[in-house]
């Protein structure tokens, strides 16, 4: 299998904020793979975002993936945002989890327009607190799940336990009525709904 890869992404340089604006300035990335997951591969030659945002569109054998990343400081403009909507699926990711260093990251860390935008469209709501990678095969069944549910669009938030409450009023705040959350915590091995 091939996929491809592009990449949109802010990050900070120096005082100032670099924002790629369209397709010209991105990455490209054709990555062969056959494995169970192509998505551990992009992760490794594309790591992350430890601060601002990041947008990928993967070409996969079934569907074409938006993947958005979120963490601390900027996010996406709202080209971007269109952009990743108009996937059939779009799995975004709020990088709370502090990678077992120090406390989570709080909301009001994120960017809020592009947080407000991965809460408010989410099919399907995840906050994922257990400590990584503890949960990590219950939260990507959760994932395969709900895209095999025809969800277009699923939001996964990374935090760590004393933050879970916090970040658990926020969604109840921003998500829609119908949309169901689900914990995955160190404590519990079935998740509440």
């Amino acid at each position: 299998m091939i996929a491809a890869l592009v990449v949109l992404r802010t990050k900070k340089v120096g005082a100032a904020c670099r924002r790629i604006a369209d397709h010209r300035n991105s990455h490209m990335l054709s990555v062969p793979h056959e494995g169970p997951s192509y998505l551990d591969v992009v992760n490794v030659l594309v790591p992350p975002p430890q601060s601002g945002a990041q947008f990928r569109t993967i070409v996969g054998e079934a569907k074409t993936l938006a993947v958005v990343f979120l963490a601390p400081g900027d996010g996406l403009n709202r080209a971007h945002r269109r952009m990743a909507d108009a996937h059939p699926l779009v799995q975004c990711s709020v990088r709370g989890d502090p990678d077992g260093i120090g406390l989570a990251a709080l909301p009001e860390h994120f960017h809020e327009t592009t947080l407000r935008w991965m809460i408010h469209n989410a099919d399907y709501i995840a906050i994922w607190s257990a400590p990584y990678p503890q949960r990590c095969d219950d939260v990507q069944r959760w994932g395969i799940g709900a895209a095999n549910a025809d969800a277009h669009f699923v939001t996964t938030i990374e935090t760590n336990e004393d933050r879970a409450p916090e970040w658990a009023a926020l969604v109840e705040r921003w998500k829609r009525k119908a949309t169901p959350v689900k914990m995955f915590s160190a404590e519990q091995k079935g998740g509440v709904q």
